[in-house]
C-alpha cells in the first residue's frame, strides 16, 4: 500500500485507513503532518492511484496551505500581520512605561503596547495574550450586534450568544443558545453572516436533513459560495 505521496519535490506521507462503514467513496483529510485517506476494505491499490492522481491539485493546495501555518505555529507571534474581517493588518509591537498594556487599531494598523521591562520569555505570551484578548472582544461586539440583526430580520428567537475558543469548529448550538468561536472575527463580514444565519437555523431544525438545508439557501441567497469558501479558503483561521 502507498506510503507517501511526490508532488513538484514535495513529499506527503501517507496514511490509509480501512473502513468497513465505509461502503463506495473515500474520504480525504488533509493535516500540516501527513494525509489521511479512507476507503472502503475491498478497496484495490490501482483504483486507489486513480483516485488519488484526480485529486493531486487539491492535495498539493492543501499542503502549501498548511505549511505556511506550520510556519506560524513555529514562529508563535513573531509575526508582523493579522487577520481581521477578512482583511490582513499590519501588527506592530511597541514598548511603553506605563504599567498596563493597550492595543490600539488605526490606520490600517494594529498596535499593542507592552511594559519596557516585560521578561524576554514573557514577552510572547503576553503579545498573544492581549491580541486574543482584543480578538475576543471584537467577536462579542460585533457577532452579537449581527446576530440580533439577523434574528429581528428573519424572525427567529434565541436566548444567550457565548463567544468561545473552540479548536476545531466555528459553531455550536445547544437548545435556544448559540456559540459561535471568536476566530470568527478574522473571516470577512458575509461569512461571519453566513455562520450566524446557520445556526439560527438550527434553532428550527436541529439536523441538516433537507429542511434545514432549503431554509439556509432561502435565508443566504450565496450559501453554496459561502459554504464552499469556508470550508476552502478560511478553514486555515482556526488554527492561528
Amino acid at each position: 500500500m502507498l506510503e507517501n505521496i511526490r508532488i513538484q519535490n514535495e513529499t506527503i506521507p501517507l496514511i490509509i485507513k480501512k473502513s468497513p462503514n465505509r461502503k463506495r467513496t473515500l474520504s480525504f483529510h488533509m493535516t500540516e503532518i501527513w494525509l489521511t485517506i479512507q476507503i472502503p476494505l475491498k478497496t484495490k491499490e490501482d483504483y486507489l492511484e486513480k483516485i488519488i492522481t484526480k485529486r493531486l491539485d487539491w492535495i498539493y493546495k492543501h499542503w502549501q496551505n498548511l505549511k505556511n501555518i506550520k510556519v506560524n505555529k513555529i514562529q508563535d507571534i513573531n509575526i508582523d500581520r493579522i487577520y481581521y474581517r477578512g482583511e490582513i493588518y499590519k501588527l506592530e509591537i511597541l514598548e511603553t512605561d506605563k504599567k498596563r498594556c493597550k492595543i490600539n487599531f488605526e490606520n490600517n494598523i494594529l498596535q499593542i503596547f507592552i511594559k519596557k521591562d516585560t521578561a524576554p520569555e514573557l514577552k510572547n505570551k503576553t503579545i498573544k495574550k492581549k491580541l486574543n484578548e482584543w480578538y475576543k472582544k471584537e467577536a462579542q461586539d460585533l457577532i452579537t450586534q449581527e446576530t440580533k440583526t439577523l434574528a429581528k430580520i428573519h424572525n427567529f428567537s434565541f436566548s444567550e450568544i457565548y463567544i468561545k475558543n473552540y479548536k476545531s469548529k466555528f459553531w455550536q448550538c445547544r437548545a435556544k443558545d448559540l456559540y459561535f468561536n471568536y476566530k470568527l472575527i478574522k473571516l470577512p463580514i458575509e461569512l461571519i453572516r453566513h455562520v450566524i444565519l446557520h445556526e439560527l437555523c438550527h434553532l428550527k431544525h436541529k439536523n441538516h436533513a433537507k429542511n434545514f438545508r432549503n431554509l439556509l439557501r432561502e435565508l443566504d441567497e450565496n450559501f453554496v459560495e459561502n459554504k464552499k469558501y469556508l470550508k476552502e479558503k478560511w478553514s486555515f483561521i482556526l488554527n492561528i
